[in-house]
């Protein structure tokens, strides 16, 4: 193993190292993500680069079957270190509205689909650079606060009624259900950043890692599931700090869903 890590070190060091951003439109938003994460790495004086495939409105399930080779392709480059892979909050939108089922077990049916596309996902870029670390995080609060944005979660989720406890059940159980798949596959990593913008916008009882269910979040901008550039800021400097800085918390998340066993979290 030691040698398998050190022959990766010399090798990407010979080709450079590249972060390869991938999934929804949290990494292709508008140009904003495409600009914002390498921004961060330059105001840290991380020599990575940065290359961007995402594409908005994608899901789990596509990249885990239409654009999969497209991922295999980019993901071979031996100079991408990291993958950084962001779905399942699509796949949530696409499913709920038609799961016939309770909400709970709705959450519970499509965040085990979420996980499964994951693990694919994740045996496709292992296959063309074992070197490589896929990372995800489970999005933060939304923010469904006010008249318009509320109307989002009420046609998502109408057994919810726009209560933000209920409705933020669904990405904390995406985060758990990253956490799960983090334990179980040794270069997986899983991070927590639930929380980010109640934080930076000083809701009370709230920190990066352990949100405050019972609200939604500012620092969105008029989509209601984007946040600001500034918000961009924030979510991925904290995801810097706490991953490639290796400063991660993890976050008891059973507290709030216990019929949902969390995983343990990594980081480099």
């Amino acid at each position: 193993m030691k040698v398998a890590a050190a022959l990766a070190t010399l090798f990407v060091g010979c080709t450079g190292r590249t972060v390869l951003m991938t999934g929804d439109s949290w990494a292709d938003y508008l140009g904003i993500p495409n600009r914002v994460f390498p921004e961060v790495f330059e105001e840290n004086n991380d020599p990575r680069t940065v290359k961007n495939i995402a594409i908005a409105g994608s899901t789990c399930r596509q990249w885990a079957d239409w654009y999969l080779e497209d991922l295999k392709d980019a993901a071979k480059d031996p100079s991408v270190e990291i993958v950084w892979l962001t779905c399942g909050g699509n796949d949530a939108l696409l499913r709920l509205p038609f799961c016939p089922d309770s909400q709970q077990e709705c959450i519970g049916k499509v965040t085990e689909e979420i996980k499964r596309d994951m693990v694919t996902i994740y045996y496709a870029v292992m296959s063309v650079n074992p070197f490589a670390r896929v990372v995800s995080f489970g999005y933060d609060i939304m923010g469904f606060g006010g008249l318009i944005c509320g109307l989002v979660p009420r046609l998502i989720l109408p057994e919810c009624d726009n209560d933000p406890f209920c409705v933020n059940s669904i990405l904390l159980s995406i985060q758990i259900g990253i956490n799960e798949v983090a334990a179980h596959h040794s270069n997986y990593d899983s991070v927590n950043l639930l929380g980010s913008l109640q934080e930076a916008h000083c809701v009370p009882g709230a920190y990066t890692g352990n949100p405050v269910l019972s609200r939604f979040s500012p620092g969105y901008d008029p989509s209601c599931i984007h946040p600001t550039k500034a918000g961009y800021k924030t979510i991925f400097t904290n995801f810097y700090t706490r991953y490639f800085k290796g400063s991660s918390e993890k976050f008891n998340a059973t507290h709030f869903l216990p019929a949902i066993p969390v995983g343990r979290s990594r980081h480099l």
